[in-house]
């Protein structure tokens, strides 16, 4: 039965940097990051985005990122596949954590999320579904 956690993310560190920029394309760029999770997600994930700034205010954007810490007292790590759009000031994403990627007591986890970050907020909500497969592992 899949299980719900909620917490706060806040970026630790934001470095962007463009991977290309051409007249009249859209620019592409890459942010390493590192997030602070608090909550039933306690821990930090260290991430990289890479964004194509269709406009000056609008960039889908795709990210990997290693979490590492707890999640509702259990520890180990796993990784999240990102999948969003920043437009008009706010960030909407959905992610998957990747199937076999969990360690730890968070070995065989499965799950998906989503977040929301609107205006110069400093911290947003992230929410994750998760379970864990019978036999601890995912095949």
């Amino acid at each position: 039965m899949a299980q719900k956690a909620t917490s706060t993310a806040g970026f630790e560190k934001w470095e962007e940097t463009p991977i290309a920029q051409k007249e009249n394309q859209p620019k592409f760029t890459r942010a390493a990051v590192v997030n602070t999770y608090a909550g039933d997600l306690e821990g930090k994930g260290h991430l990289e985005y890479q964004m194509a700034y269709i406009t000056e205010k609008h960039a889908p954007f795709h990210a990997y990122e290693q979490f590492v810490g707890t999640l509702h007292g259990k520890s180990g790590t796993f990784v999240l596949a990102h999948q969003g759009e920043w437009k008009d000031g706010a960030a909407k994403a959905s992610w998957n954590i990747v199937p076999g990627s969990g360690t730890g007591e968070l070995k065989g986890i499965s799950g998906k999320g989503h977040y929301e970050a609107t205006g110069e907020v400093q911290t947003w909500q992230v929410e994750l579904e998760y379970d864990f497969a019978d036999n601890g592992s995912v095949e």
